[in-house]
């Protein structure tokens, strides 16, 4: 559904994403994602939007909020929302320096078991799959609503 993956507020795919991730390729979605579930980094509970406005600081408390769009998925999605979000609010390429240290800083858990390189490739590997989740998401509440709405 190109509606789907375009249309989203937030998180459509721009024309090179959908170039690499063909619409009608339902087939390569289901390759990606079970490639992504063989790199060993299991499915957790994970914010899926997760980003500056959403973390709050008391001292050395850190309070997560707004549980709103978290699922059961894979870890490295995270990393959609949180670094472009970081590279929007700071006027960062999304593939600069800063970004990057942020998308390193977050896969340090991991590098005891996988060298860098593979925790890179996973993470662009989680990008696109993650990027696809939100698309998704998004369309199954933009659904509910005009139920909603509907009524």
């Amino acid at each position: 559904d190109r509606a789907i993956l375009t249309e989203a507020p937030d998180d459509s795919l721009d024309d090179d994403e959908l170039a690499r991730f063909p619409v009608s390729g339902v087939a390569e979605a289901a390759r990606l994602c079970a490639e992504l579930a063989a790199r060993g980094i299991g499915a957790t509970l994970q914010h899926d939007d997760l980003h500056d406005g959403n973390v709050f600081v008391d001292g050395e408390t850190f309070v997560l909020f707004d549980w709103g769009d978290a699922c059961v998925s894979h870890p490295l999605h995270t990393l959609v929302v949180m670094l472009r979000a970081l590279a929007y609010r700071q006027g960062l390429a999304a593939d600069g320096p800063a970004v990057l240290r942020l998308r390193d800083a977050y896969l340090e858990p991991w590098t005891s078991t996988f060298t860098r390189a593979e925790l890179v490739e996973t993470a662009d590997l989680a990008r696109r799959t993650g990027t696809l989740q939100r698309a998704l998401a998004v369309a199954a509440i933009v659904a509910v609503d005009e139920k909603c709405l509907a009524r």
